[in-house]
């Protein structure tokens, strides 16, 4: 069993998409559950930091640290932003990615005899991961993406055989994905009731409250996508 994902998001979404992949990063280390995680360098490399409080928990006899679950693929290019100098060491202020991998916080291509090289395309990569490794759960954080292409792609290649489950969130829904698959949907509890309720004792909702209202609904998404990955996927 295993999970791929990716992150392809506007910047107005990117927050959030961040929490939900770490809070999966989070998981996938603690289940010892397979990650193909695809991202921008930038994004992976917050990705990883956050998980830097995991390392403990990889240590086994010895000292060492068990192989990481999360398996990077090729980085989606980004043209306009410094990150792929930056996470390849080849500026004076990169190296980061590279600590992360010696952290043990990400797989190392050598480290698991059966894996495949996907290549150096993010696209054809993830393409290759749903035909070859053929994941049950399919988590895709970005609504217009190129990448619901390749995941559709890749069932197809597939499709005798093969029936993924993709996991719908709120706010991240996929384009049209050819292919037998199932959704699985994770949305934002109804918080209209309470909300209703503030409003009566407030002739005004100042923006610093909407804020909190908007932070309340994220954190209530991220939290129900942890409930179906311990509910879901743990129980497999």
């Amino acid at each position: 069993m295993s999970i791929a994902a990716f992150i392809d998001t506007p910047e107005f979404k990117r927050d959030l998409a961040i929490e939900l992949a770490v809070t999966m990063a989070e998981f996938s280390i603690e289940e010892d559950v397979p990650l193909y995680l695809l991202a921008d360098a930038v994004t992976a490399l917050e990705v990883g930091m956050s998980l830097i409080g995991a390392r403990e928990s990889r240590t086994v006899e010895g000292g060492e640290y068990r192989v990481s679950p999360i398996q990077l693929l090729p980085f989606i290019s980004r043209p306009n932003l410094w990150d792929g100098e930056f996470l390849q060491g080849t500026s004076d202020a990169g190296g980061e990615i590279s600590e992360l991998f010696e952290l043990g916080l990400f797989a190392r291509k050598s480290e698991r005899a059966e894996e495949w090289d996907f290549g150096d395309e993010s696209a054809f990569a993830l393409s290759q991961v749903m035909a070859r490794v053929r994941p049950k759960y399919v988590v895709g954080l970005g609504d217009s993406s190129v990448y619901w292409t390749a995941i559709s792609d890749g069932i197809q290649r597939s499709i005798r055989e093969y029936v993924p489950q993709i996991v719908i969130i709120e706010g991240f829904e996929s384009e049209r994905v050819e292919g037998r698959y199932e959704r699985i949907f994770v949305r934002r509890p109804d918080f209209t009731p309470v909300r209703r309720t503030e409003r009566e004792f407030s002739r005004e909702v100042d923006e610093l409250e909407e804020l909190r209202l908007a932070a309340e609904g994220d954190g209530a998404l991220v939290a129900g996508f942890l409930d179906f990955l311990v509910n879901s996927v743990r129980g497999r």
